[in-house]
């Protein structure tokens, strides 16, 4: 059923013979029921009372409560399932730029790091960190360019301000944990 060139009237009649209808929720309504969370306006609900959207009905009409509802169920473990990879990734990152500022050696003077660079989230803002894989060396570098950062501690040469860095030495398994997560990938490593 193609909604997108019905009338409103059309969309209307066809929720009214499902058992769908429309309800106005005023400000004294919500609050004489110290709803302080929903907006006054217009609201569609089903013929046992769920509040549900135009979008939603249409599909439990064409396909069924009890199926839309499974599959906003999968929908909604996926969603659950990629943020938890998501905060896992973050977890690997920022334990790796913790190993590396911790363990590794903060260099005075200027430097610029060399290697693969991997994991940057540096912006003209002068914020951001990345990670830099070389020979014999893998660097963990935090932009310290944003207005109100004291430049002087900056020990990298950047094409702004300036940035911290730190080393520490080549170390295998710190770099395929860098890789994987480059690749947008949860290292399967066991050592951390």
């Amino acid at each position: 059923m193609d909604t997108n060139t019905m009338s409103r009237d059309e969309k209307n009649r066809i929720l009214k013979a499902h058992g769908y209808h429309w309800q106005k929720i005023t400000r004294d309504m919500l609050d004489d029921n110290d709803d302080f969370q929903t907006e006054p306006g217009w609201y569609l609900y089903s013929s046992d009372n769920r509040n549900v959207s135009v979008t939603r009905a249409f599909a439990e009409i064409e396909r069924g409560v009890a199926v839309v509802a499974a599959e906003e169920r999968v929908a909604a473990e996926a969603e659950e399932a990629e943020q938890n990879r998501q905060q896992e990734m973050r977890r690997w990152r920022d334990r790796m730029a913790e190993i590396i500022r911790t363990q590794g050696t903060r260099p005075d003077g200027e430097n610029r790091p060399e290697g693969k660079v991997v994991l940057d989230t540096s912006n003209i803002y002068g914020g951001g960190d990345w990670f830099a894989i070389g020979e014999d060396k893998i660097w963990y570098v935090r932009n310290n360019g944003m207005d109100g950062d004291n430049w002087s501690n900056n020990n990298v040469r950047t094409g702004g301000a300036g940035a911290i860095g730190w080393y520490g030495p080549m170390d295998t398994d710190i770099e395929t944990v860098l890789l994987d997560l480059a690749a947008d990938k949860v290292p399967q490593i066991k050592w951390f």
